[in-house]
């Protein structure tokens, strides 16, 4: 039996895989990992953790790139209310769930939605000093101008 406190470690190497599944267009592989990591973080009792949240994000991906744009939203969004509390040292992470809720809003044509979520995603990346925190501004601010009119 795996070592149950090391669940971060073995949820951090299934979310690895399953973006490697997900760049190669791997999508049975890349929901294989998505829902072992699910299942350590169900394991471990973690559903509040910002782990849980990445597995989220990685879910929504995933349902995006389907094209089941409503169930790729829910995960983005309950990826948002779980590290909403955690603050600055989740700003990125926050900011990613955000934007993948905006992106999903985007194509079910809720544009004000949209705007909505990428400018929360652009307040989330002002409580963060890191260096990937200005690359993202710059991303979220052209996705930001490149919105339809409402």
């Amino acid at each position: 039996m795996e070592n149950p406190t090391d669940w971060p470690a073995q949820v951090s190497a299934a979310l690895d895989a399953a973006f490697e599944d997900l760049q190669g267009e791997r999508l049975e592989a890349c929901e294989a990992h998505i829902n072992l990591a699910f299942d350590l973080i169900d394991d471990a009792g973690a559903l509040e953790h910002p782990m849980f949240a990445s597995v989220l994000c990685m879910a929504g991906d995933l349902a995006m790139t389907i094209g089941e744009t409503r169930s790729a939203g829910a995960m983005y969004q309950r990826a948002a209310t779980v590290l909403r509390p955690y603050g600055k040292p989740a700003a990125i992470h926050l900011a990613k769930a955000l934007c993948g809720l905006a992106a999903s809003d985007v194509e079910r044509g809720r544009v004000p939605e949209a705007r909505e979520g990428f400018t929360e995603a652009l307040a989330a990346l002002d409580a963060s000093d890191e260096e990937a925190a200005r690359a993202g501004r710059e991303v979220i601010a052209q996705a930001l101008a490149s919105l339809p009119p409402e």
